[in-house]
């Protein structure tokens, strides 16, 4: 019907705004499993964003425990927030059956509390990850860590 068409629009809109890579970058040997460049993955949304991907191959230093890392948007937030804050998150957890949260992964690696459409335009310091001392396993409860910022990773559109 008419409205799966607009959504589709719209979908096909958003892919064509965002940046084909993003690059995370933070303070030199410090959050190795987030840092990287991103791709988008042609087609594919999580509640209604677009999805990017970090290839394993990209974590050779890590050897078998490379994972494929994910930047997924969730409208429903964090665990542990008093709130429900859309957010954008790290994970290693996607299928590609995952259409819509209907409850944010427990076990992201980082999160910045955003609505905006792309993880590019997450301002500096805004990521939350584990704190090195004190290794709360509640998302909503980890610190800012001021020398992460994602970017537009400067690929051709």
């Amino acid at each position: 019907g008419f409205f799966g068409n607009l959504k589709d629009a719209l979908f096909l809109l958003g892919q064509t705004t965002a940046p084909p890579s993003v690059k995370v970058i933070a303070r030199q040997f410090c959050r190795e499993y987030v840092v990287g460049e991103y791709f988008l993955m042609d087609g594919v949304s999580v509640d209604d964003r677009p999805v990017w991907c970090k290839p394993a191959v990209q974590m050779k230093s890590l050897g078998s425990r490379a994972r494929d890392v994910y930047l997924i948007y969730c409208q429903k937030g964090v665990v542990g927030l008093d709130t429900m804050h859309p957010c954008w998150t790290f994970t290693t957890n996607y299928s590609p059956s995952l259409k819509k949260y209907d409850y944010c992964d427990p076990q992201i690696l980082g999160w910045a509390e955003t609505s905006v459409k792309s993880p590019d335009q997450v301002l500096p310091g805004d990521w939350h990850f584990p704190a090195e001392a004190h290794k709360t396993q509640v998302p909503g409860l980890w610190p800012a860590d001021p020398y992460v910022r994602s970017e537009d990773g400067g690929q051709a559109r």
